[in-house]
């Protein structure tokens, strides 16, 4: 399996057989008139031909509408599994119904190659139609991505029973007073993600949401350390941004 770093949340997998991505966000982030963006996306939205396109929640550096739209425009085959309540965004951008595989929390999907469980996540609060994370198990390796969320008691109940997990997706830009004064609602901080990860035990560690947008960053290499003061056997992936 081959996985590619996008950016943010967004990672595509590749297979022999099949491909998806989560969260690809290949579009110039606006805000009051400016990019808000540290670098520019990797390629153009054209240029992603997966079998599937997951979404983790409606905010536009997670649900991008441009690169959706671009996607489904170049592709005509690709599908796009997304939470309940953002189906009708995708039908209002001209996308078939029958490429939308809506999902709400505690929800298994099967699609060809692909066996994908929705679980609510808390940003800010746990939302089932709204906000998940995706469990996704293919080519016998199970992926866990967590999209964005808070550390809730809800949250690790559910994940209790998740089973054992090969890659394991966590957010780590945290919240604090800056952020919230613009707005940002914030995640997992590090020690929170850290928390999270020794509790799940997964063969890989693969931090997420820490570098592509202005205000709203971390440094992975903290995420690593504290890490290794938790668990030094715990194998951790900083991944460099994908090329063409």
């Amino acid at each position: 399996m081959n996985i590619k770093f996008l950016g943010q949340c967004g990672f595509i997998f590749e297979s022999e057989k099949i491909s998806f991505a989560i969260d690809p966000v290949l579009n110039d982030l606006i805000e009051n008139g400016q990019s808000i963006r540290n670098y520019p996306p990797v390629f153009e939205p054209e240029e992603l031909n997966v079998n599937y396109v997951f979404c983790t929640h409606n905010h536009i550096d997670h649900l991008a509408l441009e690169t959706v739209s671009k996607i489904a425009d170049k592709n005509q085959n690709t599908e796009f599994i997304i939470p309940n309540g953002c189906i009708n965004i995708l039908k209002k951008q001209g996308i078939n119904s029958e490429r939308i595989h809506g999902l709400k929390a505690g929800e298994t999907l099967f699609l060809e190659g692909l066996k994908v469980l929705g679980i609510s996540t808390a940003h800010p609060v746990h939302n089932v139609e709204d906000n998940l994370a995706y469990s996704i198990v293919f080519d016998g390796k199970h992926i866990f991505h967590l999209g964005d969320t808070y550390l809730t008691q809800q949250l690790k109940k559910d994940l209790l029973n998740i089973g054992k997990i090969d890659y394991f997706f966590p957010p780590i830009n945290g919240m604090d007073e800056e952020k919230a004064a613009k707005g940002i609602i914030g995640n997992l901080n590090i020690k929170e993600a850290v928390e999270l990860t020794n509790m799940l035990q997964p063969e890989i560690v693969i931090p997420t949401h820490y570098d592509m947008v202005k205000g709203n960053t971390a440094n992975p290499q903290e995420f690593v350390d504290e890490m290794k003061k938790v668990n030094s056997n715990q194998k951790i992936k900083i991944l460099p941004l994908a090329n063409k």
